[in-house]
């Protein structure tokens, strides 16, 4: 896949992820060159969903009251309530998992209009309603230097986004406007993405990876971009993507749809950057390539490779196990997910036993029928979850 094609792939990919979990997923930012085609490319994908409820704004219209919402006296109850406007009425009523929101000309618009839209994006509160959790958000922006206003982020706004920068491509132009004059000035309709209805199932992995970083590098887990920071081929300064506990709680999740996928390690580094920044992007996939993890489907075959020397990353080899597990839950694959649990705590001297249990978590979540308690000789991790009151015992077991 080219550039412009991974660039399309991750902007579907955080739409998805919006619209199939919702809450801890961030909404997307996309900058680009006036006339490059983030806008027309937001509106044909969010058409091309089936069944989509799609309202496009712009913010250079909006006052910021249409986001908090407009004080309305409530006669009865006696109180104003903050009603919003009529713009939100498709999204307020729409199922969940359906509405999209498009805000064009974002850092155009007033600054008190982007600080109205915090709860916005974070809460999907339009005033005193509230749009469904699993509502996409999309915002499209010019960078400062040749927007109207030039308007930037604050640090706050920045942290509730995944930033991409959009970038222009002739051949992407060449083909999306081959109807020109045929069909009027309309892109070429987009293909939509579905993402497994069981993605989820990848998150623990990824956090287990994203844990395993930390302790390395404990400093990238909060820090601020500096005045020069980069982003891309941008001057962004202190607007840049920055890490803090919310952006890569945002990047383990869209990670974690990218590997139920199975997609390039270029879209993942979009998405990741986009919510951590460059700096804590790269350090990060780094360091998952200096880790050098076992392949979990030659494990659950039996193969037992060289580990690697850090008892951190144990906890990450078996939850790449058990997601394998999950794709394909079947009695002999769940066995030889204990037999490699036994194996990794075996080779470590029982050191690491509540990190490998922390990773059994969603298996021990999932068994599958037919499937017994787990044997003696593994059972003290089921044990160890117990006792720690983050599992539940079986009833039967």
């Amino acid at each position: 896949m080219g550039r412009m094609e991974n660039q399309k792939l991750a902007i579907k990919i955080a739409i998805q992820a919006q619209l199939t979990r919702g809450w801890d997923c961030p909404a997307i930012h996309l900058l680009g060159d006036s006339g490059c085609g983030k806008t027309a490319f937001s509106e044909s994908y969010a058409t091309s969903i089936k069944g989509s409820i799609f309202v496009d704004v712009s913010s250079t219209s909006l006052m910021p009251e249409y986001m908090g919402g407009i004080p309305t006296l409530d006669r009865e109850a006696g109180v104003a309530r903050m009603m919003p406007v009529s713009l939100f009425e498709p999204l307020l009523g729409a199922e969940s998992g359906t509405g999209i929101l498009l805000v064009d000309e974002f850092l155009d618009g007033s600054t008190p209009f982007r600080a109205a839209c915090h709860k916005v994006i974070t809460h999907k509160e339009i005033g005193d309603l509230k749009m469904p959790m699993k509502t996409a958000i999309i915002a499209c922006s010019n960078p400062d230097d040749i927007s109207t206003t030039g308007g930037t982020m604050s640090v706050p706004l920045v942290m509730r986004f995944c930033t991409i920068e959009f970038l222009d491509d002739l051949d992407d132009f060449r083909l999306n406007t081959a109807t020109y004059g045929v069909n009027g000035h309309r892109w070429a309709e987009e293909e939509s993405l579905v993402l497994p209805s069981d993605w989820e199932k990848h998150i623990p992995e990824c956090v287990q990876l994203r844990n395993a970083f930390l302790a390395a590098k404990p400093d990238q887990y909060n820090s601020r971009a500096s005045a020069n920071e980069m982003f891309g081929s941008l001057m962004l300064g202190e607007s840049a993507p920055q890490p803090s506990k919310r952006s890569w709680t945002y990047a383990t999740n869209l990670l974690a749809a990218c590997k139920s996928l199975n997609v390039s390690r270029e879209v993942q580094r979009i998405l990741v950057a986009g919510c951590v920044g460059e700096t804590a992007c790269d350090l990060f996939f780094t360091f998952i390539s200096d880790a050098n993890l076992p392949c979990s489907e030659s494990l659950l075959r039996g193969e037992r490779p060289t580990l690697p020397n850090r008892h951190d990353l144990l906890g990450v080899v078996m939850g790449g196990v058990v997601s394998a597990i999950l794709d394909n839950n079947t009695v002999d694959r769940y066995t030889a997910g204990y037999a490699v649990a036994k194996w990794l705590d075996q080779s470590t001297g029982g050191v690491a036993q509540a990190v490998i249990a922390m990773s059994m978590i969603p298996m021990f979540q999932n068994i599958p029928a037919g499937m017994g308690s787990p044997p003696s000789d593994v059972q003290y991790f089921m044990d160890i979850l117990v006792e720690s009151g983050m599992l539940a015992r079986r009833q039967n077991g």
